[in-house]
């Protein structure tokens, strides 16, 4: 059985985020190694007949994720189907959280210098659900 610790984070001055703890159902028993969010939306431009922008609006809102994981208890890293839905809860940076949709392009990699891991780009649609 694996050793188990409970880390403290004590700071001193300006406190700021530090380490990445959280929990994901929809793939094997993992801990996280890293995790990036992106805001994403395109933007269409008004123009007038001089080619002046004069006015803009948003749309197609989403968010774009890649988180990188090490399988933990003899887990397997294995790449999930096409847009899988990916649960994560419990990261301190609250757009980490929700429901996220395997989008491709997912890498596994193992080296004789380290653990093996893998990395899910996933996303989200401003209301929308996938469903494969």
């Amino acid at each position: 059985m694996p050793a188990t610790t409970t880390n403290t984070n004590v700071q001193v001055g300006q406190a700021a985020f530090f380490g990445l703890d959280g929990t994901v159902s929809g793939v094997a028993s993992v801990v996280f190694n890293s995790a990036e969010v992106t805001d994403e939306f395109d933007v269409t431009e008004l123009k007038d007949g001089f080619g002046n922008t004069i006015g803009a609006v948003s749309h197609n809102g989403r968010k774009s994720v890649s988180f990188e994981m090490v399988p933990l208890d003899g887990g397997t890293a294995a790449l999930p189907a096409q847009l899988a839905a990916i649960t994560t809860s419990n990261f301190a940076l609250g757009d980490l959280n929700g429901t996220w949709y395997y989008v491709g392009g997912g890498k596994i990699s193992m080296s004789n210098e380290g653990f093996a891991k893998f990395s899910l780009p996933c996303k989200r649609w401003s209301g929308v659900v996938a469903t494969p």
